[in-house]
This record gives structure tokens, C-alpha cells and sequence, in this order.
């Protein structure tokens, strides 16, 4: 009897810990210089500043994450290849392609929230706009609300 309610415990404990996981992030993005494009990320990969790829600290090389500006609600779907930032406040760094489409390469820092996407998730039905022809389209613009 004590076995089964310290099993139902155990699950609750985990699944509690899971939830938390997935919870949004909030914190400063930043993107990486030029001079890096070719040199090796942390997951063996060539940087190259035409992908859409991130650095983060934590997730799992190969994991999805929606970053969206919190000041005007743009965002870009980016894979996680590299870690990083290591700057106090900042949680995850863009490739430029990736700050390029949100505005952040002319604002060099900025405010947002991210998101981990399920693994199961389909990025091929994201619209997107001036992407260079050949690229996979991974981002796009949030519908902005009439003012």
C-alpha cells in the first residue's frame, strides 16, 4: 500500500520537475560578430552566420527554441549548436541570420522570452520572408496587432 503512494509521489515529483523544464525563459539576446563564421561551435559544427542556430547554456545541442522579442513580438525559430552566452543576464546568443530577422543586429541586445519547442514540432509550415532561396524556412514574423 505505502509502495503504491510512494510510486504516485515519485511520478508527481518528476512530472513536476519535467513541467518546470519547459517553462519560458526570460532574459537578453544577443547574436555572435562575424569573425566567428567557420570557427567550431561547442557541438563540433562550423558557425556559419547564414543558419538560423543559437548558443545556450544548458538545452540539448539540436533543440528547437522560438525567441521572440518582448518588445515587439517578433521572433525566429533557432536550433541550439553551440554554448553560451557566458554574460550575466543574457540567455542565448543568435546567429546573425537569426538577429537579422528579428531586428536585433541593429539593436545589439535586446529583451525576450524563449521557448522550447516540442521535438515533434513542423517547421516546414512556417511562413517566411527574405530568406535567401535555398535556405529552410525557420522563422517568421508574429502577426502584428492594429494599433
Amino acid at each position: 500500500m505505502y509502495m503504491r503512494y510512494y510510486l504516485s509521489f515519485c511520478l508527481l515529483l518528476l512530472s513536476s520537475f519535467l513541467v518546470e523544464a519547459q517553462a519560458p525563459q526570460y532574459g537578453l539576446a544577443s547574436y555572435y560578430g562575424d569573425y566567428l563564421h567557420g570557427r567550431p561551435t561547442a557541438s563540433g559544427e562550423k558557425y556559419d552566420l547564414k543558419k538560423f542556430t543559437c548558443a545556450h547554456r544548458q538545452l540539448d545541442f539540436g533543440t528547437m527554441v522560438k525567441v521572440t522579442r518582448t518588445d515587439n513580438n517578433r521572433y525566429v525559430i533557432v536550433r541550439v549548436n553551440d554554448r553560451g552566452p557566458f554574460v550575466k543576464g543574457r540567455i542565448v546568443a543568435l546567429s546573425r541570420a537569426a538577429a537579422n530577422h528579428i531586428g536585433l543586429d541593429k539593436a545589439g541586445i535586446t529583451k525576450v522570452k524563449l521557448e522550447i519547442l516540442p521535438d515533434e514540432a513542423d517547421l516546414s509550415q512556417n511562413k517566411s520572408t527574405n530568406i535567401p532561396e535555398g535556405q529552410i524556412p525557420t522563422s517568421f514574423d508574429a502577426p502584428m496587432e492594429a494599433t
